[in-house]
């Protein structure tokens, strides 16, 4: 049976985040699940890999994108941006909905304002994990959020909000990773050294050269002089009064990524960073190279919103056959995406033993990794299925790396001693076994793992076992 991943959806995101907490605290940490046993260790027991598995590629449930900040572990979270154009995987798609704040109450810049130019920037938390093809182009839109959001408050991933369609700033045909220029420019993208601070004199959105503070590692999204100049014209008034009073004239901004037949990567932006904001640049009367940052922090509200479309892709028919429909080969993605569900029927078979040691391996399939790179963990869940909210991490299961007759090959051994033993006593029962990529809702790679019955790269149930008389 086919457990429907919407029952569990609270309970997994909420596992899930606490899961990589722990791994984001520590780059050392140890999988959850994960004992260390050598197979020297049980001199006398006994060994079976032949298990029967039925394995089934199913669609992952919305997943939690907010609140921004957690406050009781202290985790920012991280946002994506970007299409993917999968060739087997379909369409993939990233977008942020996110209010700005006030840099101050009261806020009245003087008389006689010009606005120079507006632009949004985007900090890049890690300009190495741009997942995809870095250099493939992109266009993302500004729009204007008219829906109240609220912060401190958990939106899924399917969350939409109304927006005017008319966009209030636009950057087109760009790559993550385009080159960096000081000259004739109108926005830089990417510095190859995060920690470097800089100065750097570029021409902006409407052509005034300033220069940028802290121009580092990021996207620069022009905005039109019509919305410059509507926000600019709100100092001194009630809608610059304070926060409550500018949310309502000003609700947020949709950042929208088109999908583009030659969009194909995936970037993480790090939202709160006093880098990443909406700056207006004008002149008071005779003084020029004036600014005014409106920040994204741990305060507002923000939510990525995914989309994925299977339509005319090889996953689409997969999904759509009969079970089990991952016997030979098993997808993980990301985001909004799948997982796998496995079922052993005749682990009973056993008998009455005690288990030592049962792990779950499975590889990637080598040529189905070299542009999109497989997740850095998996995350394996038992739900009840009489009572869903009763959700059990069972282990995670960190990407591991060996060369075979000359091939690199990538591969997950997911440790379940214990809760092997307890399914074999009939202790989860009512339990089904799903995987899925770890933390997936601030990352956006993918796996294509082989199945039991793939004939180069099968998964195997193995299990140490020592027969109780």
């Amino acid at each position: 049976m086919l457990f429907p991943t919407s029952y569990i959806k609270t309970a997994v995101m909420a596992m899930a985040l606490a899961v990589v907490i722990a791994h984001t605290a520590c780059s050392d940490s140890t999988s959850l699940g994960t004992n260390l046993i050598t197979d020297e260790e049980f001199p006398n027991s006994l060994v079976t890999d032949t298990f029967s598995l039925v394995v089934n590629t199913i669609p992952s449930d919305s997943v939690s994108t907010s609140p921004i900040f957690d406050v009781v572990n202290n985790f920012a979270r991280t946002y994506l941006l970007g299409t993917l154009n999968d060739p087997e995987l379909g369409t993939a798609n990233a977008s942020i909905y996110t209010q700005i704040r006030l840099p101050n109450n009261d806020l009245d810049l003087g008389d006689d304002l010009k606005l120079d130019s507006a632009v949004l920037v985007l900090t890049h938390s890690d300009i190495n994990t741009i997942y995809g093809d870095s250099t493939s182009t992109l266009t993302v839109s500004v729009h204007e959020v008219l829906e109240d959001m609220q912060p401190f408050t958990t939106y899924y991933s399917n969350q939409r909000f109304a927006y005017n369609p008319i966009p209030i700033g636009q950057k087109q045909d760009f790559s993550f990773r385009s080159s960096y220029s000081t000259t004739d420019t109108t926005e830089i993208n990417l510095i190859t050294n995060p920690d470097v601070e800089v100065d750097v004199t570029v021409n902006d959105s409407v052509g005034y050269v300033i220069t940028t503070r802290n121009s580092v590692n990021s996207l620069r999204i022009p905005l039109n002089s019509s919305f410059g100049n509507r926000l600019l014209a709100q100092s001194g008034t009630l809608n610059f009064d304070n926060r409550e009073n500018f949310l309502q004239y000003f609700k947020g901004l949709y950042i929208q990524a088109h999908n583009t037949a030659s969009a194909n990567a995936i970037a993480k932006f790090n939202l709160v960073t006093s880098n990443t904001r909406l700056i207006l640049y004008y002149q008071q009367g005779d003084i020029e190279e004036l600014s005014i940052d409106f920040l994204i922090n741990q305060n507002v509200a923000a939510i990525n919103a995914f989309t994925h479309n299977y339509a005319n892709s090889p996953i689409e028919q997969i999904l759509a056959q009969d079970s089990p429909n991952g016997q030979e080969t098993a997808y993980l993605q990301a985001m909004q995406g799948l997982g796998i569900q496995i079922d052993v029927p005749y682990l009973k078979n056993l008998g009455k033993v005690s288990i030592n040691k049962a792990e779950l391996s499975f590889t990637v399939i080598p040529t189905t990794a070299n542009l999109y790179f497989p997740p850095n963990d998996l995350l394996l869940l038992g739900t009840d299925i009489e009572m869903p909210e009763n959700l059990l991490a069972i282990a995670t299961a960190p990407l591991s790396f060996e060369e075979n007759d000359g091939l690199n090959l990538e591969s997950y051994t997911i440790v379940l001693n214990n809760y092997a033993q307890d399914k074999l006593e009939g202790l989860a029962d009512t339990r089904v076994e799903q995987i899925f990529v770890n933390a997936q809702s601030i990352n956006p790679n993918r796996a294509i793992v082989g199945g039991p019955n793939h004939p180069e790269y099968p998964m195997k149930l193995k299990i140490y076992y020592t027969p109780i008389e």
